[in-house]
């Protein structure tokens, strides 16, 4: 097979979909995979903004967990930034549209320390299923340490995210060295240290 031919060519068809509000469930579950979103992502344009943030407003989560996955160049966009934050606090459906939403939620700087202990209070409550989407997310679940270490350990990288990777060291199943990177890990924000400590007693447990 032609990867790149069948997906531009896909990736088309969706975006035609997409603009014309016709696009299935079963289409947004079958795409929503790593190869196919940066095809939709080159087919779109800043004039889509408006039939992407109409997709997360429909009631199927599929189509909204698509949206989310697309959303990605436009969240510099007020409206985008918008829907996402309305589809967290009014409609964010399932345990799937949940984690995509916190995960798009977190590039902004703004996001209020409520809404931060918001995320970590839905991370706990569903965190065997936070724990299993996590390590099926990476190719190999041993790449899920370096991969949190670099973003943790990068002085340009958002500040405000790299909690989150304190909590995807917490999903990794090498426990050993997790628990050995979670034990040297200082820092000086009370957040920070909070998720460092729950992490620790999820690996104990």
């Amino acid at each position: 097979m032609n990867e790149p031919v069948v997906f531009s060519y896909l990736a088309e068809k969706v975006s035609e979909d997409i603009r014309k509000g016709s696009l299935k469930p079963e289409i947004a579950l079958a795409l929503r995979i790593f190869p196919f979103k940066a095809y939709i992502r080159e087919k779109l344009s800043i004039d889509d903004v408006v039939h992407i943030t109409r997709l997360f407003k429909n009631k199927n989560d599929e189509i909204k967990a698509f949206a989310l996955m697309i959303s990605s160049p436009f969240q510099k966009d007020e409206n985008v930034k918008q829907a996402i934050l309305d589809l967290w606090k009014n409609d964010r459906g399932s345990f799937l549209v949940g984690f995509n939403s916190i995960y798009r939620l977190l590039v902004y700087e703004d996001i209020t320390s409520n809404l931060r202990e918001e995320f970590f209070g839905y991370i706990k409550k569903h965190w065997k299923e936070w724990k299993q989407k996590l390590v099926t997310f990476y190719p190999e679940p041993k790449r899920i340490i370096p991969f949190a270490k670099s973003r943790i350990n990068n002085p340009n990288f958002l500040k405000w995210k790299k909690w989150i990777y304190l909590v995807e060291v917490a999903c990794s199943p090498e426990k050993k060295n997790a628990k050995a990177f979670l034990d040297n890990f200082k820092t000086s924000d009370p957040f920070e240290e909070k998720i460092r400590k729950w992490a620790l007693s999820c690996l104990r447990s």
